[in-house]
């Protein structure tokens, strides 16, 4: 894709989405949009029966966990007899760590 045809796209996409004559419209579906925005800091955290802190500590751990597994990936692709199995076992926690919250 061009940036010519990307440009085109935003722009096809930004005139859809603010079609109101009236700015007044445009500022209530903008301050909508906000406000669902702000409730997703704790409704999504609620869901799970968190804050938003205990869900931001659980989420930064979560992606440590992820940036590990995916170092330990490198390595072994680099050096085949290193991390065998690390990256494999720490997504596998993961996924039992996470769906035992839903």
């Amino acid at each position: 894709m061009t940036l010519g045809q990307i440009r085109a796209c935003f722009t096809k996409y930004w005139n859809n989405q603010h079609k109101a004559d009236d700015p007044m419209q445009i500022k209530s579906q903008d301050s909508s949009a906000s406000m669902k925005f702000l409730k997703g800091f704790t409704e999504h955290p609620a869901s799970v029966n968190e804050t938003y802190f205990q869900h931001a500590r659980f989420a930064f751990g979560f992606s440590a966990a992820l940036f590990f597994a995916a170092f330990a990936a490198l390595v072994h692709a680099i050096i085949p007899p290193f991390f065998e199995t690390t990256a494999g076992r720490i997504v596998g926690a993961l996924n039992t760590k996470i769906s035992s919250r839903h």
